[in-house]
């Protein structure tokens, strides 16, 4: 059973104990079996501070940064960059102690999140501007984070996608999966999962669009959606939770276009903007996309009815 290491951070660290400690590593690319201890966490956003607090209560470093987990398997789960200004510290800090680790018989394994994607394909909407800084500029920061960057050689070279032990059980075949991101597991509901699909996927506009008359609800994407989605979740889904998928686009929509107004209210403080009233314009497509719902919902309804009952 896993146990949980404690930490007074932001930070959800997992530590699992094997009850196969004595068993062998494999030493395949994407998966490792047998690992006494595992120590996963995710979403640093540049906050280096509470990383270091973050290994330190699941004392896999001491003060001085140096590697005392032993035959520990520290797993960073993707989104080093982003919202703070610091993610340069942790990748060094990283990048050192995968030396470290695997000297002492553990592994420091580093997922590419999400975050990680936008910043090599060049999407920077998010990224602090302390996080240019460290580099010293725009330019100093692309290149680093380049193919060709130190950075970004190091970033690229990771796994999406890791198996260590038993993390994630497959139901029927009781074997390891993956590593995964918490935020994808932790108690919701299942319309937040299915909203959160529809939203971005059946409205073509941009997230910022100014132009409310291009905020459409593509009928025929949801539709594909919905088929593919029942067929892979349908049968752990109850009635309630399938009545209500239709309405999913429309609950995730009111609920970031609440988000984005209120941080537009507030001074832009959580979502990074790049220009005046981004945020009030993202908050209109949001609420412009869930009217065009509303207006669909019932053949959103009849279809998502058609395609349940005929599984």
């Amino acid at each position: 059973m896993p146990s949980y290491t404690p930490a007074a951070t932001v930070f959800l660290v997992l530590a699992l104990t094997s009850s196969a400690a004595s068993a062998q590593q494999k030493s395949k690319q994407h998966t490792w079996s047998g690992i006494e201890r595992i120590v996963a966490v995710g979403d640093v956003h540049g906050d280096h501070g509470q990383f270091l607090k973050t290994l330190l209560a699941a004392k896999v470093i001491d003060k001085e940064t140096r590697w005392i987990g032993g035959r520990t398997h520290l797993v960073q789960t993707g989104d080093l960059f982003d919202r703070g200004p610091d993610s340069r510290k942790t990748m060094d800090l990283l990048m050192k102690l995968e030396g470290e680790a695997k000297k002492a018989g553990g592994h420091v394994h580093c997922l590419a999140g999400n975050h990680e994607e936008m910043i090599l394909r060049g999407d920077w909407r998010y990224v602090h501007p302390g996080e240019v800084q460290a580099f010293g500029d725009n330019a100093k920061y692309s290149a680093a984070v380049g193919p060709e960057g130190v950075y970004g050689k190091w970033i690229r070279k990771h796994n999406g996608v890791i198996k260590i032990n038993n993390v994630l059980f497959d139901q029927k075949t009781d074997e390891a999966v993956c590593v995964i991101d918490l935020d994808t597991v932790m108690p919701g509901l299942s319309l937040y999962d299915c909203g959160d699909l529809v939203r971005p996927a059946t409205n073509p506009a941009a997230e910022d669009e100014r132009d409310l008359d291009k905020v459409q609800m593509n009928l025929g994407v949801f539709e594909s959606l919905v088929e593919g989605y029942l067929a892979a979740a349908g049968s752990v889904l109850n009635e309630c939770e399938v009545a209500h998928m239709a309405f999913s686009g429309r609950l995730i929509s009111l609920e970031l276009g609440m988000r984005f107004l209120t941080d537009h209210l507030n001074g832009d403080h959580y979502f990074r903007v790049h220009r005046e009233g981004q945020n009030l314009d993202r908050a209109r497509t949001q609420l412009r996309l869930a009217s065009q719902i509303t207006e669909n919902q019932d053949e959103m309804n009849k279809f998502v009815q058609k395609v349940a009952s005929s599984q």
